[in-house]
């Protein structure tokens, strides 16, 4: 049986390379949702990082950190939905999202609704 569940509010950021990321062209995707059962789902997807495979990105919303992923072919995805204790972080419109690694921020993006 498929579940299916109303999405009540959803925030969208498109990520960008930040001057000085390993690459240019490095992109991402951040997606924030609240269902109609009042849980929450944050979902960020990372790709053409140009950092090596192994290493570790730090992603935060607005200086709060969330949580951090391992690259893997350049790429990285963070999941984290609620539920049974799972705690998401809170994402407003116009918050921003930066990935960063070795100190420096890699990627970047702002909430918008969706």
């Amino acid at each position: 049986m498929v579940l299916f569940k109303t999405v009540e509010l959803e925030y969208e950021a498109r990520l960008s390379a930040c001057d000085g990321s390993p690459d240019p062209d490095a992109g991402g995707k951040a997606e924030w949702k609240r269902y109609g059962d009042d849980t929450e789902r944050l979902e960020v997807k990372l790709w053409r990082l140009g950092i090596p495979d192994g290493a570790t990105v730090y992603i935060s919303i607005s200086h709060r950190p969330v949580g951090s992923v391992t690259v893997s072919d350049g790429r990285a995805r963070l999941l984290i939905e609620g539920g049974e204790g799972a705690a998401v972080p809170e994402a407003h419109e116009q918050d921003l999202l930066r990935v960063e690694s070795g100190g420096g921020a890699v990627l970047e993006g702002t909430f918008r609704v969706d």
